[in-house]
């Protein structure tokens, strides 16, 4: 190690970007006008399936169903936007919203009908009266509240019960006598009044371990797990009992219980080489007093280059296994250190580690409730312990579906994140060589999470060298909110050039899978939020820096690859280039509040020069796993405008848009105001390029909860750059008031080499200040 290894950088990167906001005027947006079908044609399409709803919940036996009968009523594509909401026919109706259902329909404008288009299913608890209601609104004409009503009929396309085939996520193929272990979900119980009760589900959960009973099968009533309002519950079943089981009107899903994913798994495997270990690093404690937490197969605490360092707890009874035992000490090893390599000096590491052994899971002789009783060890020691960053190299062997809600481990732990401030690091699962057609090479649960940082894996290790997607990494679409999965790859070895790790017994494993990569790419947040220190950091500012900094993919798809490679350290991305800047903002924004963030362009720095802008998005959202189609509670809508001066102009007879500048062609828009054309209220937005998935665009992508964004421009196009943020907030699928929402912004500016704006920026701009480290740096020279 050399002097230089410990020198304080020159240009560090710069904070108190939020300084410079300002208030911006909020820019109305408007949804489709056109009406794919009349009233009329909703009411001779509605009204036989809506005699055929009275008819089936007429059918349904006492037994069968809670105090309200549960049905989909399916939208047209067309009303997908908030704004849409048909408030006014639930309240009419008397019909609760208790989810949503992701499913396709026939999109129509008025020159063209597209069919298989994504839209949704608002799954509605009514009952008798309230289909005697719908049926009313049909049949005749209204006036007042029950008109508005009327009119949102015509948003609808299917009325009808959920069918057997929505409701059973998989059969599996044994003999219909083989004794299963299923996850059921149950909807949020309704009771007669409309509200949602302990009383109601009670009853519902009563109902439902009869009937199973009667099917000669158990509930496993000590695993029953609530999140928003959904009841998570195990049940002991025989293969040929689960089509009646189906019949249960309030179960929403019915599935094979979900493995622990296995060790190993895929072309995960963990072989001894005749390496020797480093010789442990010089210091005998972590140099901050910052803990990680991670749930694997337990550790080999005696090793010296781990003892020190790592706080090995036994959470389950029983015995460990080589195997687990191996996985989990590598798992903590890249944690500690990063991936081994040739004469790797081990350095003191930035943090602590606390490993918890959960695997093997306790044993049971009938029940397979493994991930249960590990997703409550893990809730309940990250709630009690208060950890802010949790690694996750294991998880249920559960691909992420498009049309399903999310799973148990999902939900609580998306629901954790939000509540405590917690980073989960996951690995997105090495199944990403099976079935492409069925999805299976999808990314795994928990790693569908929208507040985690979920990684796959690649070949080569950062920075430098080119690299791709291992091969057996699963790949992405994530569900809504989250569909940039995995968020980013690392390395995480291959058959060829294999993960190198910690073993016991002094020596070292060779493996690959992406339970190698996560820990990599933690190994770099942790070290990073420990430099920053706990007041100055968040799950935000971490994963806007893994983003940001990220080796952007270039011809590999980014649903493999995410946002690109991800940094091993960030050492280096704390000192900045003479010819750039990066600048951190940290902010809140109030309920549908608009405002604005200057980017710090010195114009005379940069005159007649190209500028590469790149800037990334990050907050922790509130989840509402009910809503399978609009997952997030919050979003953000975030416009670039590069030019001050230029605004667009709108003719209202031809809708013909041009964007002028303000003083340079002031008066030819000043004649075009003459004559009627309408100026926008802000700048004028430029496109980007962003790096998202082909549905992340198709949604317009204002709920996901991570966003980067980048543009090349010359310095004539660009005055007083900003972006424009704009909160929306929604409740049971409507737009609604929520308390302010905290983000994190990094932007940086670059300038072609030779030109001094990390300086220019910093005379200009004196509220931004250095980002001070809390631990020393180890910069390259």
């Amino acid at each position: 190690m050399t002097a230089k290894d410990h020198i304080q950088p020159d240009r560090p990167l710069l904070a108190g970007g939020e300084k410079l906001r300002r208030d911006a005027e909020r820019v109305g947006g408007g949804g489709p006008k056109f009406h794919p079908q009349s009233l009329a044609d909703a009411r001779t399409r509605l009204a036989p399936q809506v005699r055929e709803l009275s008819a089936a919940m007429e059918d349904t036996p006492a037994a069968l169903r809670g105090a309200r009968v549960v049905f989909e009523a399916t939208v047209l594509p067309n009303y997908l936007a908030n704004s849409y909401f048909p408030a006014e026919f639930f309240r009419e109706a008397d019909l609760v919203p208790v989810g949503t259902r992701a499913t396709k329909g026939v999109y129509k404008t008025r020159g063209k009908i597209e069919e298989g288009w994504q839209t949704k299913s608002y799954l509605l608890a009514g009952d008798e009266r309230s289909v005697g209601k719908i049926a009313q609104l049909l049949e005749a004409s209204a006036g007042g509240a029950a008109r508005a009503a009327q009119e949102r009929l015509r948003q609808f396309d299917i009325v009808r019960l959920p069918t057997v085939d929505e409701i059973i996520r998989s059969r599996p193929e044994v003999s219909d006598a083989e004794l299963l272990t299923w996850e059921a979900v149950l909807h949020p119980a309704v009771d007669a009044g409309g509200e949602v009760t302990k009383a109601e589900i009670e009853i519902v959960l009563g109902k439902w371990a009869e009937w199973i009973h009667l099917l000669g099968g158990e509930v496993a009533v000590d695993y029953e797990r609530r999140v928003h309002g959904m009841t998570f519950v195990p049940v002991r079943l025989p293969a040929s009992a689960v089509e009646d089981a189906a019949r249960f009107n309030p179960l929403r899903a019915l599935r094979p219980m979900p493995k622990v994913r296995p060790f190993p798994v895929g072309p995960l495997r963990v072989t001894l080489t005749s390496s020797e270990l480093p010789a442990p690093p010089p210091g005998q404690r972590p140099q901050s007093d910052m803990r990680v937490a991670v749930f694997d197969g337990g550790v080999a605490g005696v090793l010296p280059q781990v003892a020190p360092f790592v706080n090995a707890i036994d959470v389950t009874t029983e015995a460990a296994t080589d195997e687990c035992l191996a996985h989990g000490t590598m798992v903590t090893g890249a944690l500690l250190y990063g991936p081994l390599g040739d004469g790797h000096d081990l350095r003191t590491p930035d943090f602590g580690v606390d490993h918890f052994r959960v695997v093997p899971a306790p044993s049971s002789d009938v029940w397979d409730v493994d991930l249960y009783w590990i997703l409550d060890q893990i809730v309940e020691l990250v709630t009690t312990r208060g950890y802010r960053i949790v690694n996750l190299s294991l998880g249920p062997a559960l691909p992420v579906e498009d049309d399903a809600e999310p799973h148990a481990w999902t939900a609580r732990l998306d629901e954790l994140s939000h509540s405590y401030g917690v980073l989960f690091v996951t690995a997105v699962g090495n199944n990403g060589e099976l079935d492409e057609a069925t999805g299976l090479n999808r990314v795994q649960v928990p790693s569908d999470m929208v507040n985690a940082l979920s990684v796959g894996a690649c070949d080569q290790r950062a920075p430098g060298v080119k690299w791709e997607r291992a091969p057996y990494s699963a790949v992405g679409p994530g569900r809504p909110g989250a569909r940039l999965k995995p968020c980013g790859v690392a390395f995480g070895g291959t058959p060829s050039g294999p993960f190198r790790g910690l073993l016991a017994g002094g020596t070292v494993g060779e493996a690959w899978g992406t339970s190698f990569a996560a820990p990599t790419a933690a190994h770099g947040i942790a070290s990073l939020a420990a430099r920053m220190g706990a007041g100055h950091t968040s799950p935000d500012v971490l994963r806007a820096f893994a983003l940001h900094f990220a080796d952007s993919p270039t011809s590999q798809p980014t649903p493999e690859v995410g946002a690109g490679r991800l940094a091993e350290r960030y050492d280096d991305h704390w000192n900045c280039a003479p010819n750039e800047a990066t600048i951190l903002y940290r902010d809140s924004i109030e309920r549908d509040q608009s405002i604005s963030l200057p980017f710090p362009l010195v114009g005379q720095a940069v005159a007649g020069r190209m500028v590469a802008l790149s800037w990334t998005v990050v907050f922790t959202a509130p989840t509402d796993p009910t809503d399978v189609v609009e997952y997030t509670k919050a979003g953000l809508e975030v416009a670039f405008r590069p030019h001050s001066r230029r605004f667009s102009l709108r003719d209202p007879d031809t809708n013909k848009t041009i964007v002028l500048d303000v003083q340079e062609e002031g008066e030819r828009f000043g004649q075009l105001l003459a004559s009627g054309w309408l100026p926008s209220v802000l700048p004028a937005t430029k496109g980007t390029e962003r790096r998202g998935s082909e549905s992340l665009k198709r949604e317009g992508g204002k709920w996901e909860t991570a966003m980067h964004f980048s543009k090349r421009m010359r310095a004539r196009s660009l005055h007083e750059p900003q972006v424009t943020v704009n909160y929306l907030a929604r409740e049971d699928g409507r737009l609604a008031v929520a308390p302010p929402l905290v983000f994190a912004m990094l932007v940086s500016l670059r300038a072609p080499i030779g030109v001094d704006l990390y300086t220019a920026v910093r005379q200009q701009y004196p509220l931004l200040t250095p980002l001070a480290a809390h631990l020393p740096l180890r910069l390259r020279a």
